[in-house]
């Protein structure tokens, strides 16, 4: 709720961290994963099964992981971007 309410106006493709995100986070660490998703080791595992998404405001977190960066538009879906951190 915290994340919504400072970033009313973020537009962001659910599909955006299936598509990008997940399939990186294959060879991460279980425990960096919940760390950057601040959830459990449990929990971390069905993220990464894709048993469940986490909250939008761990992607960018989730994408350093893997070394990239994430932004989100405040107008369209269609001006995400997802590239690798410089």
């Amino acid at each position: 709720m915290e994340w919504d309410k400072a970033d009313p106006g973020a537009v962001y493709d659910p599909e955006l961290f299936r598509r990008e995100i997940l399939p990186r986070l294959a060879n991460v660490k279980l425990m960096d994963i919940a760390e950057a998703a601040g959830c459990c080791k449990a929990s971390a595992s069905d993220i990464r099964r894709e048993k469940w998404a986490p909250h939008v405001s761990t992607w960018a977190a989730l994408a350093g992981l893997v070394g990239f960066e994430i932004e989100f538009a405040a107008e369209s879906a269609d001006t995400q971007s997802v590239r690798p951190a410089q």
